[in-house]
C-alpha cells in the first residue's frame, strides 16, 4: 500500500495535508454549526497551530506514512490566517515516544481538542485533507453527544 516517496516529499505532503485539512475542518463547522461551535467548544471554529512527526516506513516494510501531531489553540487575532503546521521527520519509534510522553501530561477538556493524535497519512485517498476533516469533525460531534459512538465514516 506504501508509496516510496523522498523523506523531503513526504513531510512536504504531511504537512499540506494537515494544513488543508484544519482549514476544511474549520469551515465545516462554521458552515454546518455557525451558532453552536464556539459555545460547544469545538477546536475547529478557533484558529488552530499544529506541530508533529512523520515517520516514514522502513524500506522493506508496505506501511502508510505515520503522523503523531499535537493540536492546539492559537491566538485568537490569528482567526483568519492559515493555520501553522510544523512537521518534523522522526527517525525512529523512540522520536514518537518521546514526543508522546512529552505531550501526554496535558489535560483536555470536555470538548476541547486532543492534544495528541496518531495517524496515518491517508494518501491512497483522492482527498486526504478532505477525509481526515471529516474524521475530526465526526470525532468531535460523538465527544458533544450529536452522533453516536457507533458512527463511522467509510473512505
Amino acid at each position: 500500500m506504501s508509496h516510496r516517496y523522498s523523506p523531503e516529499l513526504a513531510l512536504e505532503l504531511a504537512t499540506s495535508i494537515v494544513r488543508a485539512a484544519v482549514i476544511g475542518y474549520r469551515e465545516l463547522a462554521e458552515t454546518s454549526f455557525p451558532k453552536f461551535g464556539d459555545a460547544l467548544g469545538l477546536y475547529s471554529t478557533r484558529p488552530v497551530r499544529v506541530d508533529g512527526l512523520v515517520k516514514l516506513p522502513a524500506a522493506e516494510e508496505d506501511h502508510p506514512i505515520q503522523m503523531l501531531i499535537r493540536l492546539a489553540s492559537a491566538p485568537a487575532t490569528q482567526r483568519s490566517t492559515a493555520p501553522t503546521v510544523d512537521l518534523q521527520l522522526a527517525d525512529d519509534d523512540h522520536t514518537f515516544w518521546e514526543f508522546s510522553q512529552e505531550h501526554r501530561s496535558r489535560t483536555r477538556t470536555a470538548f476541547g481538542p486532543e492534544d495528541l493524535q496518531s495517524l496515518d497519512l491517508p494518501l491512497h485517498l483522492d482527498g486526504p485533507a478532505t477525509s481526515l476533516a471529516y474524521r475530526w469533525l465526526i470525532r468531535d460531534l460523538i465527544e458533544v453527544g450529536w452522533l453516536d459512538n457507533d458512527h463511522w465514516l467509510r473512505d
